[in-house]
């Protein structure tokens, strides 16, 4: 019998380390665009803590997102956030088409898998551990959320990552103990971790499978197999990063302005009084799209109006929900789990401005 030809071994011997270096390429892709994203956040942190810490008063002006109209305002904001919401795009476009849903899936939970309990609080506290360090805005980490999610994460999972990158920004928690009441800080801050640790979770539990199969891209993408050649790692690079750009940023523009005609009436609610305040501050910061920072001017602003409860409605509602991103995960999802989602934080928001006004 002849020998069998030498070129189907190889084959097999070269396609191997191509495919580990496709995988490596796109870890080490990502890697790159989440450190840079940590030296633009976490410098930008430190500089602003310095600052306050030095002068007394945090240097944001929340003039500029309530006046001018729906346009100034709108493009103020976007002035403001498009270095972070452009590093969230690129993230997400790179975790959606260079990371294994292999990986994604031990870190965050397999999405395919019916409600567990362990494994929904496991994946709020990895959730809350990934999207913490990143201190995004809300608007600025819906593209990540959709990203992990559908690459195959758990919905429980990579709620518990979209709320904690504003609910938990470890900057924005320090400067409100620097800048408010102590209680206020610590309200803020076991309200957001309630949210983010305990309501993520158990909405992904309850509504993980009402999210219609093929509804999202997330259907074929989980089950996607990773690039053959760096050719086509470049080509679903690029489809990512268009999909963010064309689909999920109209969307946060659309819900940018919308909450741009909110934002100027949030002044005038404590002259409703008392808990009416509260309900009504913490529905407005459910919606409303807010820079990094800015819920804590604005919160002074109520304080100084006598509504400290409606001051921490809005501290808590504020910065880790709104309506663009609301928007965002319901095209994701389904509206149910949008409805869901900014039901809990203003639930949750009015419950903490209620337990303020009886301290």
């Amino acid at each position: 019998m002849p020998p069998p030809p030498m070129s189907a071994p190889s084959a097999t011997v070269d396609t191997q380390p191509r495919g580990a270096r496709i995988v490596t390429t796109g870890a080490l892709l990502l890697l790159v665009a989440v450190s840079a994203l940590f030296f633009y956040k976490w410098g930008g942190a430190f500089r602003a803590l310095q600052r306050t810490s030095a002068t007394g008063r945090l240097a944001v002006a929340p003039d500029v997102l309530m006046s001018g109209g729906v346009v100034r305002a709108t493009q103020n904001y976007f002035a403001r956030v498009w270095p972070a919401l452009a590093y969230g795009v690129v993230i997400g476009a790179l975790v959606r088409s260079t990371i294994s849903p292999a990986w994604v899936a031990r870190w965050l939970g397999r999405g395919d898998r019916g409600s567990n309990f362990s494994e929904d609080a496991r994946g709020g506290v990895a959730g809350a551990v990934a999207g913490a360090p990143l201190m995004l805005c809300s608007c600025c980490v819906t593209p990540i959320f959709t990203g992990v999610y559908e690459r195959g994460a758990r919905l429980g999972s990579a709620l518990s990552m979209m709320l904690a990158a504003p609910g938990l920004n470890v900057a924005a928690l320090l400067l409100t103990f620097m800048l408010l009441p102590a209680p206020h800080g610590v309200i803020r801050t076991l309200t957001a971790a309630t949210i983010v640790l305990a309501l993520a979770p158990a909405i992904g539990a309850k509504l993980e499978g009402t999210v219609a199969a093929g509804k999202t891209p997330r259907a074929s993408l989980a089950d996607e197999p990773m690039p053959a050649t760096f050719r086509e790692l470049v080509a679903r690079f690029a489809r990512s990063l268009g999909y963010m750009v064309l689909v999920t940023v109209p969307i946060l523009v659309v819900g940018v302005a919308a909450s741009s005609v909110l934002l100027p009436h949030a002044a005038r609610l404590p002259s409703v009084g008392g808990v009416v305040a509260v309900v009504a501050v913490a529905l407005v910061g459910t919606l409303i799209a807010l820079p990094t920072f800015f819920e804590l001017p604005l919160a002074a602003m109520l304080l100084q109006l006598g509504a400290p409860g409606a001051a921490v409605a809005l501290l808590v509602a504020g910065p880790i929900v709104n309506l663009p991103s609301l928007l965002v995960l319901g095209r994701e999802t389904n509206a149910r789990v949008a409805l869901a989602v900014g039901a809990a934080v203003w639930a949750a928001s009015t419950a903490a401005g209620l337990v303020t006004m009886l301290l």
